[in-house]
């Protein structure tokens, strides 16, 4: 009767405690006329009652009043038995004399066949009841055989529908769940950061967890405190409580990092006696159930939590467990892979640093420049850009490009740089001598180098520059009219490959005019030609002329590069220095 497998399976039909339905109903009035019984029924009985799924003869449609307790019903023989039971006087049977039955319901002749699910369990019974003594005939039990037959495929077909439509629910929630963890994993894939990473577990992880909340718990550097990196829409108050966790509090987040194990919390009940002081305020952002998992590293080591919130009880089981655990490990990989992201970004900020010059106050001018690092390798290469104030209000603007990247290019572009700021100083009224001098002094250094370069001597007495380029693309002068200029002239051959000396370019720079230079990187990729390039950037200066603020030289530069840059892969570093002029002398 308590065998597993049967209940189960009598569950599976999902008919107990359904109300009457006609295709149950049909069969055992058709029992009871056939037969001319006052009682035919289709039972479904579990380790407690006989439910009567059908009760012709019984005058109730109230739940309760259909069903009777196993130790009264005629179904327990069957059950026990495996097969049909057939009595013709229950008060006389060995084997049914003592049921209550017989008293309060007056049952004397009894006929049930079993009815079994599609794996032969014996859910219940079809059977017949009369009140007086009967010799049930050959006949009348192969028509309560047929029926029975009947009522067992009725079942069965039901039971296999449900199934199929559960499995189709399963199918479907699984694909769910895949999807939503394929936008997560996108989402983490494309994070560069550690709050990247935690803005991605906590807007798609609750999504893959069917969860109300998610956020991350980081070790600090001395491995005392957990930060904790909570959503956006996180009540304020409760956001600055608990945006860092002491390791010695008890907490289920700190818990997780200490011993490396899940912390599962079904509902506020289950809460842990150390964790009761967190009811009130996991209550006041809606959090009935909760979960901490612990982020191991690929060494095996933790960098911290990932905390879970449903605004339901939640009964966990193992596929539970086992999204959450692959949920964490998503988080953890991609938290250690920002972590060297973070790493490496702050070298290329310490390159940058000891590499490219800080720009000096020159009287009359306003100045910007940015560094944008290829999107592979050391994140920092071979370009760069100057500034020497010359004195009497002059400036010398420089651009350069070592080929290459990594830390050779950027080796010999700090060689390079150096050089051509020494001898800017230097030859400043002669500038086609600076890249003659230069090819002396580095082909010493690196017979194999090969550098474009630009260098613009900006002088406010003659409203002038005057220019000299090896090889490097032309600056762009802007005017406040919207007007520019493109700097074709001072050509010579790149710095590595001697050629005559160019013939000096100058160029008109009034007041509130911006000039412009940069590397390649801005203006030129497989998908767009260097003229394309310059074109599209005039464009974009002509656009910022007219704009509040005019050829503000941050604005500027922030503009060129989300234009220029924004939506495509930097596949070369990017040197851009803008100055303008701001005054006369």
């Amino acid at each position: 009767m308590l065998h597993p497998e049967r209940l189960a399976a009598v569950r599976a039909t999902g008919l107990l405690d359904t109300g009457a339905e006609e295709a149950f109903d049909r069969l055992a009035r058709l029992a009871a006329a056939l037969l001319a019984v006052p009682y035919a029924f289709v039972t479904i009985v579990d380790e407690q009652r006989s439910f009567w799924k059908s009760c012709i003869g019984v005058d109730s449609t109230e739940l309760l009043d259909r069903q009777n307790s196993v130790a009264e019903s005629f179904c327990q023989y069957v059950i026990a038995s495996d097969e049909a039971l057939v009595v013709a006087d229950a008060r006389l049977d060995p084997v049914t004399r003592s049921n209550p039955s017989i008293e309060s319901m007056g049952v004397v002749a009894w006929a049930g066949y079993p009815l079994r699910s599609a794996g032969g369990h014996v859910l219940g019974t079809f059977c017949a009841v009369d009140i007086e003594r009967r010799d049930w005939s050959e006949r009348e039990l192969d028509i309560l055989s047929t029926l029975a037959s009947a009522a067992e495929g009725e079942i069965q077909l039901r039971t296999l529908l449900m199934q199929s439509e559960t499995a189709s629910r399963a199918m479907q929630q699984e694909m769910l769940v895949r999807e939503r963890l394929a936008i997560l994993a996108r989402s983490l894939s494309a994070a560069d950061s550690t709050d990247a990473v935690a803005a991605s577990i906590t807007a798609s992880g609750p999504a893959v967890l069917d969860a109300a909340f998610a956020n991350v718990a980081l070790l600090d550097g001395d491995q005392r405190q957990l930060l904790v990196l909570n959503p956006p829409s996180l009540d304020s108050a409760i956001n600055e409580k608990y945006q860092s966790i002491s390791l010695s509090t008890e907490t289920p987040l700190g818990d997780a990092v200490t011993t490396g194990e899940a912390v599962l919390l079904g509902d506020h009940d289950a809460h842990h006696p150390r964790y009761t002081h967190l009811i009130e305020d996991a209550a006041a952002v809606g959090l009935i159930a909760t979960a901490a998992v612990p982020l191991f590293r690929t060494d095996g080591g933790i960098v911290g939590a990932l905390g879970i919130g449903w605004s339901h009880p939640v009964a966990f089981s193992s596929s539970d467990l086992a999204l959450m655990t692959t949920v964490s490990l998503m988080c953890a990989q991609a938290i250690e892979r920002s972590q060297l992201g973070d790493m490496r970004r702050e070298l290329v900020r310490s390159l940058q640093q000891q590499l490219l010059p800080a720009i000096p106050h020159i009287e009359g001018l306003e100045s910007a420049v940015r560094y944008i690092p290829a999107n592979h390798g050391l994140g920092f290469g071979g370009d760069w850009y100057d500034i020497i104030a010359l004195g009497g209000g002059r400036a010398a603007v420089i651009v350069g490009d070592i080929a290459g990247h990594g830390i050779e290019a950027a080796s010999r572009m700090a060689q390079v740089r150096a050089a051509i700021n020494a001898l800017t100083r230097i030859y400043v009224d002669d500038l086609a001598s600076i890249c003659d001098a230069a090819e002396e002094m580095l082909a010493g250094l690196d017979e194999d180098y090969i550098a474009t370069l630009a260098i613009f001597v900006l002088d406010p007495a003659t409203g002038e520059i005057r220019y000299v380029s090896a090889g490097h693309p032309p600056a762009v002068i802007a005017h406040a009219d919207g007007s520019h200029d493109v700097l074709e002239g001072g050509r010579r051959p790149l710095l590595g490959r001697r050629g005559p000396r160019p013939e000096i370019g100058v160029a008109a720079f009034p007041v509130g005019s911006l000039l412009v230079g940069f590397t390649d990187g801005l203006v030129e990729d497989r998908q767009c030609s260097m003229d394309r390039g310059i074109g599209r950037l005039a464009e974009i200066l002509r656009d910022a002329a007219g704009r509040p603020g005019g050829l503000d030289p941050a604005t500027v530069t922030d503009l060129m590069i989300h234009r220029m840059l924004d939506g495509r892969t930097v596949s070369d570093d990017v040197a851009l220095i803008a100055v303008r002029r701001s005054a006369r002398p």
